[in-house]
């Protein structure tokens, strides 16, 4: 019991109601919102795990996840693991994306160590195969201090595994080697790993900081895991170059078969090859197979489970389907038995576990307990409502939970709430700290509140407490993409279209081809010139490529290869260029001239209001705000364009610059091209 339930009856008194009710039934409704993650929460605490719980998709499966850790003590949240869905379809001859591949992989491998907390399975996981324990366990490598391996026995293992060599590494999955030095980056640690060696033997281990490739810390061992769950060996691509030719030995299937002949003749792999591996290397495990030595502790947790069944029909239906026609059409593929189990199948390895059926509405009564669990009232900023039903619920002896994403959000709120003459603590140790108070805040992320009179229990979010939330989620831009900006303009990109080509000037694109360079084929864009003239650009010179854009609906005139029309074109605009470089050059030495308003360096205030920020900056947003927060507290007059993606942020660094200047006494206009956008 943690320090929390010990001050208090509340979450004791909570924990053996909900324990009551969930261990004695088959199952339950009247769960709504988020309280399904707090009842098994608390029901997690009292009987420990492994808990198993099916959703519909990855996305609940992930959003799930996030509930738990709002409502699980801290010691306890690296106890949730959520194991993917591959998602990636059998017949389309694409592998799965690598990110989810990696997860998986590390998901396997904390199972098949006899994981013990609560895993999140969307459905897809349940009925896809993988590789036995026994097998992936063989596949996974754990390195320690002393540990002799030939360091070029190390790179052919990361190789065999799915790592690719990058220098410097900075992202899973890549690793690099130097000397006496193998650096690697397992997505089964946070941070990429340094390992020293000594002749043939492991002299130290340390986590680096990508950013700066500088050591952090020593560690006494590292694990790696396979950055797929299927990993063939050299012995497995032989077996399937030779097997695939004897069971594909149609002549319809010749073309294809034989591009990835190729690969294999190479001992390489071809993009896809998950699919048609298990033609010589069996899937012949599933994710109840990685719980077997658990089997009397676990329970399952089925999301409305007919919907999960009737998931599982539709999804045999379709990969059938799929099947059929690309087997017509002349592609090598297998029989989707051969990646999935049938519904029996699931349904009677289910049959082994306690199962409980969390539904909305009970198809069997007479075994089903229930909850009066039902959403929270939205009060997008009516306080006042809000504070009358505070006072009506804290008459009655129950507790209200305020969650809201940010410390900054949490004393802004305690800070209001003593303004309305109803204070409230301050929960820092989380949701179980907050059940012994009769009102908190509590510091986390939780995508929606929940009522329970039944329970005495009121949990509000910022977002029914001030209204519409934004989706927001970022990401760093990519490292090294040389082709980066032609490839977003290259997904909207349809055969006909125009392109400029920085050396030959505006062409044709008409789609990409593949040509023989020397023993290999690679890909390349087709560009057609005036007279029929063709270019190949090699993808990886993208970086020279870009669609024409023009606010005109005229057709613009193709340039000829090797003519003069695109070398005068660039001449005049060099032209302009030099003239406005002359114009800016003027108008920028008399605003170096001027003199405007020196606003004030950050206050107490400016602190509050950007701990008030969800998310966490990203290098580039830190420097931008910086750079603004200067310019700003200079004299000279602020010249400064933010510019970025959908999504990175921009929209953060600006509000940051409109609080600096009103907190100084100043207006500020904020422009905006839509509604939606004025409104966030």
């Amino acid at each position: 019991m943690s320090e929390s339930e010990k001050s208090t009856g509340t979450a004791p008194r909570l924990s053996d109601l909900v324990f009551g009710r969930v261990s004695g039934s088959v199952g339950l409704d009247g769960l709504a919102s988020t309280s399904p993650a707090f009842v098994f929460s608390l029901y997690f605490q009292r009987v420990g795990g492994p808990l198993v719980w099916v959703t519909g998709s990855n996305q609940a499966a992930e959003q799930l996840a996030e509930d738990l850790w709002f409502f699980l003590p801290e010691a306890l949240r690296s106890q949730v693991l959520v194991f993917p869905g591959p998602e990636a379809d059998p017949y389309r001859g694409l592998s799965p994306h690598p990110g989810l591949s990696a997860r998986r992989a590390v998901a396997l491998s904390r199972l098949s160590r006899g994981f013990r907390g609560i895993l999140l399975a969307p459905v897809g996981a349940l009925m896809s195969r993988t590789v036995s324990p026994d097998i992936f366990r063989k596949r996974c490598l754990t390195l320690s201090l002393g540990t002799s391996i030939p360091r070029e026995t190390l790179i052919s293992k990361l190789r065999s595994m799915g790592y690719v060599r990058e220098d410097p590494v900075a992202g899973i999955g890549e690793f690099s080697f130097r000397g006496g030095i193998v650096d690697m980056f397992s997505p089964s640690h946070e941070a990429p790993v340094r390992i020293e060696y000594f002749g043939d033997e492991i002299e130290s281990i340390r986590q680096f900081e990508p950013s700066t490739q500088r050591s952090v810390g020593l560690i006494p061992e590292c694990e790696i895991v396979p950055m797929r769950e299927a990993t063939p060996t050299n012995e497995e691509i032989s077996a399937w170059h030779a097997r695939a030719p004897e069971f594909w030995n149609e002549v319809r299937y010749a073309g294809t078969l034989s591009e990835y002949l190729q690969f294999t003749d190479k001992g390489e792999l071809f993009n896809g090859f998950e699919f048609l591996f298990p033609l010589v290397c069996p899937l012949e495990a599933g994710l109840i197979d990685y719980l077997e030595d658990s089997e009397d502790g676990v329970h399952f947790l089925l999301q409305e489970p007919e919907d999960l069944l009737s998931a599982i029909d539709v999804r045999w239906r379709e990969a059938r389907e799929a099947y059929e026609e690309r087997s017509r059409e002349g592609a090598p593929v297998l029989p989707p038995e051969r990646f999935y189990f049938e519904r029996a199948a699931i349904e009677r390895n289910l049959g082994r576990f306690r199962c409980l059926r969390l539904e909305t509405l009970s198809s069997a009564p007479e075994t089903t307990r229930s909850f009066d669990f039902r959403p929270s009232r939205r009060y997008q900023g009516r306080l006042r409502e809000m504070l009358s039903d505070i006072e009506r619920w804290r008459a009655d002896g129950a507790r209200v939970v305020f969650a809201v994403p940010s410390e900054g959000m949490a004393d802004r709120l305690l800070q209001i709430l003593r303004e309305y003459e109803t204070p409230a603590g301050a929960a820092r140790d989380g949701f179980l700290e907050a059940l012994g108070k009769p009102l908190s805040v509590v510091t986390g992320r939780l995508a929606s509140g929940f009522s329970s009179p039944e329970l005495g229990l009121h949990v509000i979010t910022e977002d029914e407490l001030f209204g519409e939330r934004q989706p927001h989620r970022r990401s760093e831009p990519r490292r090294g993409d040389v082709a980066g900006t032609f490839v977003s303009d290259f997904r909207h990109l349809q055969e006909g279209d125009y392109v400029v080509h920085l050396d030959h000037g505006i062409g044709i694109f008409k789609g990409l081809e593949r040509l023989g360079v020397g023993e290999r084929e690679s890909e390349f864009v087709l560009i057609e010139y005036g007279g029929g003239a063709k270019l190949y650009v090699p993808v990886d010179r993208l970086d020279l490529v870009q669609k024409y854009s023009s606010g005109g609906v005229v057709a613009p005139p193709v340039d000829r290869l090797g003519g003069t029309s695109w070398k005068k074109t660039k001449a005049r605009i060099k032209k302009s260029m030099r003239d406005l470089a002359e114009d800016l050059l003027k108008l920028y030495a008399r605003r170096e001239a001027a003199r405007g308003h020196a606003f004030s360096p950050d206050d107490e205030l400016m602190r509050e209001f950007e701990e008030a920020f969800e998310y966490e900056e990203t290098v580039d947003q830190r420097a931008a705000i910086e750079a603004c927060k200067r310019d700003m507290e200079s004299a000279r007059p602020m010249d400064r364009l933010i510019c970025g993606d959908v999504g990175y942020g921009k929209t953060e660094v600006g509000m940051r610059a409109a609080f600096k200047a009103v907190n100084d006494g100043k207006q500020v206009a904020v422009l905006a091209p839509t509604t939606v956008l004025a409104f966030q």
